[in-house]
């Protein structure tokens, strides 16, 4: 299984809101020794976030696909998924973000799932307010506006990015 994961902030006048996607391409065959990818998905976010779309497959996911609870000091959302041999799948997320998070500065800390190596994950960011500073700088980071910053980079390990106004 290959993953790739996208994240996306877009602040407007009235909300804080995200996009998640998570990409799945199960590069097997269906034979006597690969099967259909099952797995239990756990995105944290944090408390206080509202789930306002799930799609798996192009599908809205409903009720009892969505598991919604608090664990850590924030907001889970799990999903059970499964992938077949062969197929490229992705899990999208849209959640509205707490309006306390976004001050002076703005923090997002991914962490790497153990056993699990993403070699691409980008992280767009956008907010009304002048982006002034950010880390990490340097050559995965790109200010398309003053107002923006992206950074596309791998999730090897954990990773931090930080904004200030």
């Amino acid at each position: 299984i290959n993953r790739s994961v996208a994240y996306r902030v877009a602040e407007g006048p009235e909300s804080l809101r995200a996009l998640a996607r998570i990409n799945y391409a199960h590069n097997g065959s269906l034979d006597w020794k690969t099967s259909i990818y099952k797995t239990y998905t756990r995105v944290y976010v944090p408390r206080g976030s509202k789930l306002i779309s799930a799609k798996f497959s192009a599908q809205e996911l409903r009720g009892k696909e969505v598991n919604i609870s608090e664990e850590l000091g924030k907001t889970v959302f799990g999903f059970y998924l499964t992938i077949d041999p062969g197929k490229i799948d992705s899990l999208i997320l849209e959640y509205e973000l707490p309006r306390k998070l976004v001050k002076d500065n703005y923090y997002l800390y991914i962490a790497k799932q153990p056993g699990n190596d993403i070699k691409e994950l980008t992280v767009n960011l956008n907010f009304l307010k002048v982006v002034k500073s950010y880390r990490p700088t340097g050559f995965n980071a790109n200010r398309p506006d003053k107002n923006s910053i992206k950074w596309v980079t791998d999730l090897l390990s954990d990773k931090q990015f930080a904004v200030s106004f």
